[in-house]
């Protein structure tokens, strides 16, 4: 088929069109998508790199969130939002002046920055110090107070920390000092690479920032390890390990008391007491009465008997802390007792799968 072809009437008339402006030539441009590269600062950290620290703040914010709620008792949510590389000045020039920066020793002198925006840590602190958690117009720095008030909160976040790095860098995360202005803070030369992951930390209704910078040179012997596969191996060698170490401890027994009740007397009472005298305890009958594990009190519960035996039936835990603080107090993370949890779960059903078998 012979495709049209213009007369040259059509083609005058066209060109006529063109030059008084009734026909538009519109340009095709072709978008092209390009990343700028500097040569002068080349990416120190593959993608597979970046994606391997992001699951690892994945398992941090996940573990910071059970320590932090149960500690300040209130709803927190922390969600990551990026994961970059970027170099030091980069990050000191993005972060507002003054901020709460806490620089810290994950091993022998290699540091990194934990920086958290200060009206979240207002927020903290007015709800450690028994208000519902407002922020403060005038941002400045903290009191001495204060500042031992936030301290028990790094070291949450840093426990969490530790534990998320645990598969790719046996890194004890220790605050060392705390700074406010950030062009202070010179922890390796500008132009140096720095792992920045940023967070953000929901909390009574307001939105806070914090972000973990970790410079490259920091990184640098543990890169090989920053592969999503090796990063997997490990979690489960982990796994194995502790294990290994509950199957050793979890028959180990610990001492359970239950406290009727408790009072103060003077000196002079009780060199006079004798048989047959009453002291009035703190308690009254109906009220549970306290159950201790190893000299901590962790349950609360209601006195009764079995057959001829004494008994007590637990109706609730504490409520002055939380479980990961008191399980702490006994030399027991959270994770630990999980671990516990699902072998005594796996065990049951196996049992229970036993008893249907024979059955059948």
């Amino acid at each position: 088929m012979v495709p049209d072809i213009l007369s040259q009437e059509e083609i005058d008339a066209l060109l006529a069109a063109l030059e008084t402006g009734e026909v538009k030539i519109e340009e095709e441009t072709k978008k092209q998508d390009v990343k700028i590269y500097d040569f002068r600062r080349p990416d120190k950290l593959s993608k597979d790199q970046l994606r391997t620290i992001q699951m690892i703040f994945e398992n941090f914010t996940r573990s910071a969130v059970t320590g932090l709620s149960g500690y300040l008792r209130t709803a927190i949510e922390i969600n990551l939002v990026s994961v970059d590389q970027v170099t030091y000045q980069e990050y000191i020039r993005s972060l507002t002046e003054p901020t709460f920066m806490v620089i810290e020793d994950v091993s022998e002198s290699a540091n990194i920055i934990l920086e958290m925006s200060l009206p979240l840590v207002f927020i903290i602190i007015d709800k450690l110090l028994g208000g519902p958690g407002k922020p403060i117009s005038n941002l400045r720095g903290l009191t001495t107070l204060e500042e031992k008030l936030m301290q028990r909160i790094v070291d949450i976040i840093n426990s969490s920390l530790s534990e998320a790095w645990q598969p790719v860098a046996n890194w004890n995360f220790q605050a060392v000092r705390l700074e406010y202005s950030p062009s202070f803070v010179q922890l390796v030369p500008p132009s140096d690479i720095t792992a920045v992951t940023t967070m953000e930390v929901k909390m009574q209704e307001m939105t806070g920032i914090m972000t973990v910078a970790i410079p490259y040179v920091v990184l640098e012997p543990y890169v090989q390890k920053l592969s999503a596969q090796m990063w997997f191996t490990s979690i489960r060698k982990i796994k194995r390990d502790k294990k290994k170490v509950l199957n050793t401890i979890k028959d180990v027994m610990f001492d359970v008391a239950a406290v009727i009740g408790e009072t103060d007397i003077p000196i002079n009472d009780l060199l006079l007491l004798e048989v047959g005298d009453v002291i009035i305890l703190d308690r009254k009958v109906n009220e549970p009465i306290d159950v201790e594990v190893e000299g901590h009190k962790l349950y609360k519960a209601i006195p009764g008997t079995v057959g001829r035996t004494r008994a007590v039936k637990v109706v609730s835990y504490r409520e002055d802390k939380s479980i990961e603080e008191s399980m702490r107090e006994l030399g027991l993370d959270i994770n630990t007792l999980d671990i516990l949890a699902e072998e005594s779960e796996e065990t049951k059903d196996t049992g229970e799968e036993e008893k249907e078998g024979g059955k059948e």
